[in-house]
């Protein structure tokens, strides 16, 4: 039996040292998951204001307990997305809530990385997509004379 290869391969990327991490830049479904994280971002913020206002304001250990809650779950939703655990390598025991030197929580500072490279990626792509195009299509333009 015959195969055939589409090239749909995933491309390599290194988050961190020992993290290495597979997608397709151009692939919607991989990228409508970073964007539901923003999403779902938003509307936690809006109960978090509520839940803090719930705990006493002398009640450090029930405020520490919430945040490390609050951090394994964004934890969870990234090392969801790449079905493997990047935080551990990326963030180590920082909260993914710390803020970058650009003021972004960290969580947000690597999804917008990884957006950022997947438009690159995608614009060289959709260049070697035109080169391909043209390859082909003077290809058989010739056979059909």
């Amino acid at each position: 039996m015959n195969t055939i290869n589409i090239g749909s391969e995933l491309q390599e990327y290194k988050l961190a040292e020992g993290c290495i991490v597979h997608f397709n830049p151009t692939d919607t479904l991989f990228l409508q998951k970073i964007y539901q994280v923003f999403r779902d971002s938003e509307k936690a913020q809006e109960s978090y204001q509520a839940d803090l206002a719930k705990i006493p304001e002398d009640d450090v250990d029930a405020l520490f307990a919430y945040m490390d809650e609050r951090d394994k779950k964004m934890r969870e939703t990234l090392d969801g997305i790449f079905d493997v655990p990047v935080c551990a390598a990326v963030f180590g025991e920082v909260s993914v809530f710390a803020r970058n030197t650009s003021g972004l929580p960290l969580w947000s500072a690597l999804l917008l990385a990884i957006i950022d490279q997947c438009e690159t990626d995608a614009g060289e792509l959709t260049a070697k997509e035109k080169q391909a195009i043209k390859k082909y299509t003077a290809k058989y333009q010739k056979k059909r004379k």
